[in-house]
Order: structure tokens, then C-alpha cells, then sequence
């Protein structure tokens, strides 16, 4: 049951700060007045102490309402392969945010941009497919170009329901990722992606989740951009830690 519960956990502090494919720290864009867009994106996981296997697959939608608005949602399936117990599958916890940019990018100043999300209790908690309760989140994100190299930072905080788990606490999302521009079409990408997470009663309290990420973006069309990357998330306590390949591809219509 503790296997499942980690793994229910950590997932779910994931997916709730889901920015710009691959990264997970916000950028300060939006996607435009009346654009329709949608991110899909495939993700293989190993987590040693824990010893199972997992993959992911997520489809998020969204839409920009007036110009400076954009609302979406992300939906999550999840199948989880443990070495030692059956194989279980299904949709996670769905979430739902809002963002509007506060301010455009200058030659002297960042893009700013306000964001809230709701993850509602749509997963299996019971399966390590849930958090069992709601999660409200609010993040500030900053953007800025200079040359051929992007910025983006991020700074938020997760108000998490734990209705069916009391050992779940609120936490700190922070961020800075980095796309550096080797050809017109072509990105490499950085990121490095912190959770203060507190979580009582199952082996640890009070652990910064640190997630650096690696990989490449390409252009396919000026509305069609597939990408790749390589993740690794390190905390002090082993038994959570995981590496991740995923891909993903974001279209705008």
C-alpha cells in the first residue's frame, strides 16, 4: 500500500504543474486569441526502490479566449507495471487551469503571466491513480529572450485536499527552463524543476523534489512542433527517485 501511495503521490505533484510541452515549469505565453491547440505526450518511468515500471499518456486542450486568456485541461492515463503485483491502468486525476498575461515582453523587461489550476479527484486513489482529493494551484511565470537563448521561470503554490489521506501537506513549485535556438526549426532544451513536498506517516517529511530535464524540440511545420527529452528526479530519500524518456507533440489550429 505504501508503494502505491508514493507512487500516487508523486504523480499527481506532477501533473499538476504541467507547463509547455516537455517542460513543467510555466512559461509566461499564451496561445493566442481564438487558436485551439493540443498537446499529447507518451512517458516511460523506472523507479528503482519502489520497483515498478510506468507509462504515461497525456492529451491537454486548449483554447485562447480573448487575447490575453487562455483555458485548458489536462487529462492523464496512466498504466503502472510492478515487479512484485498485478498491473493496474487508468485515467489519473484531470486537471483544469486559467492564465492570462500580465505583460508583454520588452526590450528591458520579461513577459509576465498569472496562472490557476485545478486538479480534481477523477483518478483511483485506491489504485495509485489519485490524490483522493482536490488540489488548487497558483503560479507566476516570467519569460525572456535574449538572442538566441529563451529563459523561463516560475514560481507557484499547490493547495492540496487530502479528504482521504491527512499525511498530504501543501507545497512549493519553482522552476527555470531554457531553449537555446541551434537552427530555425531546431531546440535544445533545459530544465531544472523543484517541489518543496512535506508528506507525513510514509518515510519522509519535508524533501525537495529536484527534476532535471534535457532534450530537443523541432519545428515540423509553424504550427506542428514534436519533441524529445530525458528526466531524472533526485530527492534525498532514494526510495522516490525515478529517470523518465518521454516525447510529445504540440499542434495550434
Amino acid at each position: 500500500m505504501k508503494r502505491l501511495l508514493l507512487a500516487s503521490i508523486f504523480l499527481c505533484f506532477s501533473s499538476s504543474a504541467l507547463a509547455n510541452l516537455p517542460f513543467s515549469t510555466e512559461d509566461a505565453t499564451t496561445i493566442g486569441n481564438k487558436n485551439f491547440g493540443l498537446d499529447s505526450e507518451f512517458e516511460f518511468s523506472h523507479t528503482q526502490q519502489l520497483k515498478y515500471n510506468n507509462f504515461s499518456f497525456m492529451l491537454s486542450p486548449k483554447v485562447g479566449l480573448i487575447e490575453p486568456l487562455e483555458f485548458g485541461a489536462v487529462i492523464p492515463f496512466r498504466t503502472v507495471v510492478p515487479q512484485d503485483s498485478e498491473t493496474f491502468t487508468g485515467f489519473q486525476d484531470v486537471s483544469f487551469y486559467l492564465k492570462g498575461q500580465m505583460t508583454k515582453e520588452s526590450h528591458y523587461w520579461p513577459a509576465a503571466l498569472f496562472k490557476m489550476s485545478l486538479q480534481v479527484p477523477s483518478g483511483n486513489y485506491y489504485k495509485g491513480l489519485g490524490s483522493g482529493g482536490n488540489q488548487i494551484g497558483f503560479t507566476f511565470a516570467i519569460t525572456k529572450t535574449v538572442g538566441a537563448v529563451t529563459m523561463h521561470g516560475n514560481i507557484g503554490y499547490v493547495i492540496v485536499g487530502n479528504e482521504k489521506n491527512l499525511a498530504l501537506h501543501n507545497y512549493m513549485i519553482y522552476g527555470v527552463a531554457f531553449e537555446l535556438a541551434i537552427t530555425e526549426k531546431l531546440k535544445l532544451l533545459n530544465e531544472i524543476y523543484c517541489q518543496s513536498i512535506t508528506v507525513e506517516d510514509i518515510g519522509f517529511v519535508e524533501d525537495d523534489s529536484l527534476a532535471p530535464m534535457i532534450g530537443l524540440s523541432y519545428a515540423l511545420t509553424k504550427k506542428v512542433i514534436a519533441n524529445t527529452y530525458l528526466k531524472i528526479n533526485m530527492t534525498d530519500q532514494a526510495v522516490v527517485n525515478y529517470s523518465a524518456v518521454g516525447t510529445g507533440l504540440s499542434v495550434v489550429f
